[in-house]
C-alpha cells in the first residue's frame, strides 16, 4: 500500500472479502486491480480467473508475489 502511495495511488485494501483482487490503487490514468500472494504463484484456477476478468482499457490487473518480504514480483495480466 506505501509503493502505490508513494508511486501517486490512492490503493484500496479489499483482502479477505474473498474476491478475484486484493488490492484496488486508482491513479490519475488508470486504475490497478492486485492480487497480492507470499511465497506462492496462483492456482492455474486463479490465475484463469484474474486473466478472464473483464475490464474497461484505462484498468490494468497485475499479480504481485512477495518472496520474504522483499520487493514484489509484479506480473501483468
Amino acid at each position: 500500500m506505501d509503493m502505490l502511495r508513494k508511486l501517486g495511488y490512492y490503493p484500496i485494501r479489499a483482502a479477505g472479502s474473498h474476491g478475484l483482487f486484493d488490492v484496488v490503487a486508482i491513479g490519475p490514468e488508470h486504475v490497478r486491480l492486485i492480487q497480492v500472494k507470499f511465497n506462492c504463484k496462483p492456482t492455474a484456477e486463479e490465475r484463469r480467473a484474474l486473466e478472464s476478468f473483464a475490464t474497461p482499457e484505462n484498468v490494468v490487473k497485475e499479480l504481485w508475489v512477495f518472496k520474504c518480504r522483499m520487493q514484489p514480483e509484479i506480473y501483468t495480466l
